[in-house]
């Protein structure tokens, strides 16, 4: 038996057990008991919350994105009284990781600068997509859409939800705006242009990574940022496509 506690930054959600974690059964259209390998999701009473070490969820399911993390029995007992006396409970702020100390200068070498640079620009290639895409909507005005794992998520189930037809309106809402109904062809645009940015700058890094394998000066390695021409021998056949498209 595992136990876990549900939190979201600040927001104490609740607490659970193995018993707790949940798949969708496709067959039977049904949720069940599941392993923590095949667990989509945890409940807690008739809510589902995910979190991303578990499966891929399902997009017809109704759920919220939180930190599911492992605790001790002894802290499980301890949480569960606190709640049966409808304590107050505010979960602690996560642990900063120690960073991993910087090499000596002398100890520096190729393939040391390649793994940082990788790393490098695979957060400036999260932080790209993150920030969103600019969508022209039927209202004939572009609107500005954030693309975090969490908007992501919504936006794709929507997208569902607006292409099987039996929805003609949708919630959702722009950055630093309240929700709205919006037209399900406008939730599929901003789908298809979330998908269209996504592929984008994931292909780009992929070839971009390529690139940087084959570097074999420190200088060389130094001088790549993010949005730098791929010599052709590097760019994917995606990349090269999208290139070609425009």
């Amino acid at each position: 038996m595992k136990y876990y506690k549900v939190i979201n930054g600040t927001t104490f959600i609740g607490i659970a057990t193995t018993t707790d974690l949940r798949k969708f059964l496709y067959k039977n259209r049904v949720l069940i008991i599941s392993s923590e390998n095949e667990a989509q999701y945890v409940q807690i009473g008739n809510d589902l919350f995910h979190d991303s070490w578990m499966k891929k969820p399902d997009l017809g399911i109704d759920y919220e994105v939180a930190d599911v993390v492992q605790i001790t029995q002894e802290e499980y007992e301890e949480l569960y009284e606190m709640i049966e006396k409808d304590e107050e409970i505010t979960p602690e702020p996560p642990v900063e990781p120690t960073p991993e100390p910087e090499p000596e200068q002398e100890d520096v070498t190729v393939e040391y600068a390649k793994t940082l640079k990788t790393k490098e620009m695979s957060a400036v290639c999260q932080s790209m997509i993150s920030s969103g895409i600019d969508v022209e909507l039927s209202d004939g005005e572009t609107h500005h859409f954030s693309l975090t794992e969490y908007d992501q998520l919504n936006i794709f189930k929507l997208e569902t939800l607006a292409r099987s037809g039996e929805t003609e309106f949708l919630p959702y809402h722009e950055d630093d705006e309240l929700c709205k109904f919006y037209p399900a062809v406008d939730i599929v645009a901003i789908a298809d242009a979330a998908t269209n940015y996504i592929t984008y700058h994931t292909t780009y890094y992929n070839s971009l990574k390529s690139y940087i394998k084959s570097l074999n000066s420190i200088s060389s390695v130094a001088s790549i940022t993010y949005g730098v021409e791929i010599p052709e021998e590097f760019q994917s056949d995606v990349w090269k496509e999208l290139n070609k498209n425009g």
